[in-house]
């Protein structure tokens, strides 16, 4: 598992090779593939970010259709943030580059 030193070592380090897309997109489309449907407010949690600029950045690659919104199962007044398939095929070269 890659620690958080590591990571914000990588984020100041290197740059996307794809420019469209900001850091801040790519891990967090990493991290909801890796550890699966999670709420807006945990993804900032995780990523040590205020919810509204998570939600921003969630919104973009809603945009994109890399990511799905449902409803939580066990608590509709949340909502649940999962990897589509286009999602999941964007990012996973991406996680080999970054391990």
């Amino acid at each position: 598992m890659v620690t958080e030193l590591a990571l914000l070592r990588l984020r100041t380090e290197s740059a996307p090779a794809d420019r469209r897309w900001a850091w801040s997109q790519i891990t967090t489309l990493s991290r909801i593939g890796e550890e699966g449907p999670t709420t807006v407010s945990a993804l900032a949690a995780a990523e040590h970010v205020r919810p509204q600029s998570m939600a921003e950045t969630v919104a973009a690659l809603d945009r994109e259709g890399l990511v799905a919104r449902g409803p939580d199962p066990t608590d509709g007044r949340k909502t649940l943030i999962s990897v589509t398939e286009g999602g999941a095929d964007h990012g996973a070269p991406r996680r080999r580059v970054r391990v």
